[in-house]
């Protein structure tokens, strides 16, 4: 009962029973271990301070804290694991989205796209050479702009989206060129707080 009593209250001071868990990441996952780490010390204060352990080994404690991080972690991540599942089984027949621009704007737009149902990023497209054939949160970086005929012709999206409008003018050109070509749509997206992903804030002009 003190061991419980110390989990719980660990655990509602690091807000493990605030977040929304298909969200989990790196942070809930120290949390979870922050907590079972503060509490199991706890409780082991108190029975140490209050009882004689006699013969009883203290190595029942870590025992105890490493499958509680393992039970707890699993409860808690489950629900993400579950609802990734469920998100790659829609992707299937989902809208496919190529996104021009693997940096900080290209990558905010795929983890929002991932939460939007219907649609699949299949790949990014950046001039930095050292991200050429590297994936990106799980997605490939397929070329370059230059290369971008070749990549359309590949990848055969149903979206393109430009996430670098303030790159030079011959670079979006032929971006907007080649999608016109291959008659995919092709939108610039500006990244902006509390934006829907999908919300296109200037369009392509030829």
């Amino acid at each position: 009962m003190r061991v419980f009593t110390a989990y719980l209250v660990a655990f509602i001071l690091l807000g493990l029973y605030q977040g929304i868990w298909r969200f989990a990441g790196s942070r809930e996952a120290a949390a979870i271990v922050l907590g079972v780490t503060v509490s199991e010390a706890v409780a082991f204060g108190i029975v140490v301070g209050t009882t004689p352990l006699g013969d009883f080994p203290a190595s029942t404690f870590v025992v105890d804290a490493l499958l509680c991080t393992v039970v707890i972690g699993a409860s808690r991540f489950g629900e993400r694991a579950l609802f990734r599942a469920r998100a790659t089984l829609k992707e299937r027949d989902g809208r496919r989205t190529l996104i021009v621009g693997a940096g900080r704007s290209g990558r905010s737009l795929l983890r929002e796209l991932r939460e939007t149902p219907g649609e699949k990023v299949i790949g990014f497209v950046d001039d930095d050479p050292r991200l050429h054939r590297r994936r990106l949160l799980g997605v490939p970086v397929r070329g370059s702009s230059i290369d971008i005929e070749r990549i359309l012709a590949a990848a055969c999206p149903d979206a393109v989206l430009v996430t670098i409008p303030n790159a030079p003018a011959h670079r979006l050109d032929a971006i907007v060129r080649a999608c016109a070509d291959a008659d995919v749509p092709c939108r610039f997206v500006r990244r902006e707080t509390d934006l829907d992903p999908l919300a296109v804030l200037g369009a392509v002009s030829d």
